[in-house]
């Protein structure tokens, strides 16, 4: 706990990227169920709560996972917008849940700066 803290929540980003890729790998094993994207949902309310870097694994994460749904000759073919779209819903759902309460409250707190970036640099122009 002591490291995680010292590292500056690094220990969190890589937690992260490990389910992700755990959700990814077992999503893929089982045409995306719903117990992977539950998972899925989880690990990206995780790396939403970390460093904005998390934020290109997560965007590379949808578009893998809505590619391998088009690719999968398991899901047949008219069905496969509409999956698509409930398990979509369902993972934002989840990240909504999840990790959607600390973008609103930086929205509240920080007169619509929801990701916190002028924030930041008027914090770092205060330091110097």
């Amino acid at each position: 706990m002591f490291l995680g803290m010292y590292q500056n929540n690094d220990s969190l980003s890589l937690l992260s990227v490990s389910l992700i890729l755990l959700s990814f790998i077992d999503g893929l094993d089982t045409d995306w169920s719903l117990k992977s994207c539950i998972g899925l949902g989880i690990a990206i309310s995780i790396g939403l709560l970390s460093y904005y870097f998390m934020y290109g694994w997560i965007l590379m994460t949808v578009i893998l996972c809505v590619v391998s749904v088009l690719r999968s000759e398991r899901i047949k073919g008219q069905e496969k917008g509409w999956f698509i779209a409930k398990r979509a819903a369902l993972i934002a759902g989840i990240c909504f849940l999840l990790a959607g309460w600390f973008f609103i409250r930086n929205a509240i707190l920080h007169t619509g700066d929801f990701l916190g970036i002028a924030t930041e640099q008027l914090t770092r122009e205060r330091l110097k």
